[in-house]
């Protein structure tokens, strides 16, 4: 109103001189015919008034918090819940609509018109047309090095230990899974083969780029998963990275309408194979044939060691306490079973956006349950998972993000490690003893010892205690990312402080079985034993201790990227890190002392064209396990990659070969 004053007023000025100009009558203004256009199109133009309108994806969904602005302007507002948003215009002006993930769009006001309606387009640099490189990301038309990097479809196949959920799917990846036990199974994984026989052989893992473990990750969590192989891709990271390194991402939010995600998973696991064990009447024949055999072979005057008449009492099977047939494999259940429940919330607008996540999982063992015992002795596994990851942009300029994430574990265990019950299993004859004799009276191998191999494997597993462990996780990270554009453009400095710690308990309660060996029958029928092992109650708690860590991260980046006339593609990175782990509760007092490193890494890479790129990059690691003189170390490396497919001339071929890409790495 105040700006259509104005020009009225102004209007009403210009008459009036006109209209005082010497000479001129007095009869009325003179005003010529192209002034007062001149005039009403100023009127016209100044008007504000209200503009309306639906922002929507490509598929109809309304975008939420898409930022509404009049070009050239400060005014502004953003889309409600709805998609829809409402500000004040004059005709002529051009609305601006810009929101993350969407090519920004601009309409003309034109004279008349109230409501405007935008679809908007998705960005064609979409996920799929990035990939994460070290201490970056890359067009994935770009890299020159030699990576692999899958998605959470890949990774579909939900099991507890992301070791064992990547074997098979990644490339040049070798994983060995020795062990099935719950909590102890995470696979063993090398990259392009063990490079060491001396040293460590196991790759470095980045989680959202700060060195944590993998394995206890939820699989709804991760973005990305990419696996860098050759020295042009791993030389970032110096000495640390002679084995491969692993790039994890974890989700981020987005500028959308919070979307919440739950499932519920339920699983259940069966053995490969075990071994099926010969019954007591038939490993006694083939005794005999042994013992015939290493005799040789007479054909008169042999007394076979077991004669047939107790043969055949393991063969009718009358009296299973002293004649027993005992299957040790009876201690094991058919399969296993195992839940995974999650929830995670994504959205957003288009200052702060958030991902948020939940998750519980938790496996049984595959030890039969024994009713009669005081406690459990199955194992038994459970893990929380929780994950907050914000990101915050202070200013058009300004970026910061918080993460947050956590892991609870707790582990049931019999005392006697699986190793111990089924060697026992596999190397206890099944003719001398039953699992248990009927009475419900434990039994024990008549030659008894404390070597494992003459041990009852049953009393193992339910009269030898069990063990608990507990593993509480904190992680924690903050970045900050500040646009220097007011220096030249593409270039920017980032900074990252990351604290986890730690902590472990565990303890052990033992017991041992008041076991016997029957001899005989009385003449009641009742059986007649001998004892082998006096037993103990269940202790109190013994063998407990705790163990942890704690790590520091600090690093600080100058970064740099522009393209030049659409066709010179320039980045490059100048960074500083530094970490520090302390041990807790360590075994001697040089382990107390913080293990310290600092790493200085350079990266330049120039693409012309899409057709050629050109990388050069290295590390310089320090370490204070060296003597002084000898803590530094320096790993250069180079690359380039020519994009043949690119090229004018190939075009002809591109229905048969749509990509064909040369690289070479040093």
């Amino acid at each position: 109103m105040k700006n259509r004053n104005k020009i009225n007023c102004c209007a009403a000025l210009l008459a009036l001189s006109m209209a005082w100009q010497p000479g001129a009558s007095m009869a009325g203004p003179i005003v010529t015919a192209a002034e007062s256009t001149s005039v009403q199109a100023i009127q016209q133009k100044g008007v504000q008034r209200t503009i309306t309108g639906l922002i929507t994806e490509s598929n109809g969904d309304p975008v939420i918090g898409a930022s509404v602005l009049i070009h050239g302007t400060t005014r502004g507002t953003t889309t409600d819940i709805d998609g829809k948003y409402t500000i004040k215009a004059s005709d002529g002006e051009v609305l601006e609509i810009r929101y993350i993930g969407f090519i920004s769009a601009t309409r003309e006001i034109k004279k008349g018109i109230s409501s405007i309606n935008i679809r908007m387009e998705a960005d064609e640099i979409s996920l799929d047309d990035v990939v994460v490189i070290g201490y970056g990301q890359q067009k994935k038309e770009s890299v020159v090095s030699s990576m692999s990097a899958i998605g959470p479809a890949e990774l579909s196949v939900k099991t507890r230990s992301l070791a064992n959920n990547i074997a098979g799917k990644v490339s040049g990846l070798i994983a060995v899974q020795r062990s099935g036990e719950p909590g102890w199974d995470d696979a063993q994984f090398w990259i392009r083969g063990v490079s060491s026989y001396a040293g460590g052989t196991s790759p470095l893992v980045l989680v959202d780029g700060v060195p944590r473990k993998m394995n206890d990750i939820d699989v709804d969590e991760i973005e990305t998963f990419a696996v860098l192989k050759d020295a042009a891709a791993t030389s970032v990271y110096g000495a640390e990275g002679a084995n491969g390194v692993v790039l994890i991402t974890s989700k981020r939010g987005k500028s959308q309408k919070t979307v919440i995600n739950m499932s519920a998973q339920y699983g259940v696991a069966s053995p490969t194979r075990l071994p099926k064990l010969m019954d007591s009447y038939n490993y006694l024949s083939l005794f005999n044939e042994a013992t015939w055999n290493d005799n040789g072979n007479p054909s008169v005057g042999f007394v076979a060691p077991v004669s047939d008449n107790l043969l055949e009492m393991y063969r009718n099977g009358t009296d299973p306490d002293l004649y027993p047939n005992a299957n040790w494999m009876d201690m094991l259940k058919d399969h296993t079973s195992n839940q995974r429940y999650t929830i995670n919330f994504r959205g957003g607008g288009d200052r702060v956006r958030f991902f948020v996540s939940g998750a519980y999982y938790t496996e049984d063992g595959i030890y039969q349950k024994n009713e009669g015992a005081v406690f459990d002795s199955n194992v038994k596994f459970e893990r929380y998972n929780l994950r907050s990851n914000i990101d915050f942009d202070l200013s058009k300029t300004t970026r910061m993000s918080v993460d947050m994430s956590g892991q609870y574990i707790n582990r049931v265990a019999p005392s006697k490690t699986a190793d111990n019950i089924f060697s026992g299993m596999t190397l206890m004859p099944v003719h001398l003893i039953p699992l248990i004799y009927s009475d419900g009276t434990p039994s024990e191998h008549p030659d008894s010892d404390n070597s494992g191999l003459r041990q009852n494997p049953y009393n193992f597993l339910y009269y030898s205690g069990y063990s608990k462990s507990w593993e509480a996780t904190v992680q924690s990270k903050v970045t900050l990312e500040q646009d220097l554009e007011f220096i030249t453009k593409g270039l920017s400095v980032k900074g990252t402080v990351s604290f986890d710690a730690r902590s472990g308990q565990y303890i052990n309660r033992t017991m041992s079985a008041h076991s016997f060996y029957a001899t005989g029958r009385n003449a009641d029928g009742a059986l007649i034993y001998q004892q082998r092992n006096a037993g103990s109650a269940l202790s109190n708690p013994s063998g407990a201790s705790s163990e942890g860590d704690k790590k520091i991260y600090l690093e600080a980046s100058l970064n740099y990227k522009n393209t030049f006339n659409e066709k010179h593609e320039v980045t490059g990175i100048l960074l500083y890190n530094q970490k520090e782990r302390q041990l807790q509760n360590a075994s001697s007092g040089i382990n107390l002392l913080p293990y310290r490193k600092q790493s200085v890494v350079a990266r330049f890479s120039y693409g012309y064209d899409s057709r050629y790129m050109l990388e050069g990059s290295f590390g310089m690691t320090g370490s204070e396990n060296f003597a002084s003189g000898h803590r530094w170390g320096i790993f250069p490396a180079i690359g380039g990659a020519w994009f043949i497919s690119h090229e004018e001339w190939f075009k002809p071929v591109e229905h048969v070969i749509n990509k064909f890409k040369l690289r070479a790495s040093y």
